[in-house]
């Protein structure tokens, strides 16, 4: 799914009323994505999020799955961020238009992980408007 048709779908919802207004924490300390690897928990569930450069797609990729020893299932989903300068030195995200959602398995995700999942990319800096502009590169650790 592109990410424009996924933030239109996730404004939609948000705005139907028809979910429970939730207290999300969008500050830097929630936000964030250390370079390790990251549990979240909710209820009993515990998810993990992975952020690394993707070389055989040239992008830079942000991965959730949720930790469940009771299934061998490969169940994930993942956000490319395509790489506007590949072969020139640093990280240069492509709009906002090239960057895509996909599902990989079968499994149910709640939706305050998701959304703390989108809150976290949105805060990287990965995710760009369209601009006529250059873009400019991104500072990795």
């Amino acid at each position: 799914m592109p990410w424009p048709v996924l933030e239109e779908l996730v404004h939609l919802l948000d705005s139907s009323g028809d979910l429970v207004d939730e207290l999300r924490d969008l500050s830097p300390e929630a936000t964030a994505l250390p370079v390790t690897l990251n549990t979240w928990s909710h209820d009993d569930r515990r998810f993990e999020v992975n952020h690394f450069h993707y070389g055989d797609a040239e992008s830079w990729c942000y991965e959730l799955y949720e930790v469940d020893p009771a299934t061998t299932e490969n169940n994930y989903i993942d956000v490319r961020v395509p790489d506007a300068l590949p072969e020139s030195g640093p990280f240069v995200p492509m709009p906002a238009e090239h960057v895509t959602l996909t599902m990989h398995g079968r499994w149910t995700l709640p939706w305050p992980v998701f959304r703390r999942f989108l809150d976290a990319i949105r805060a990287a800096g990965d995710i760009v408007e369209s601009t006529r502009e250059k873009p400019t590169p991104v500072d990795r650790p």
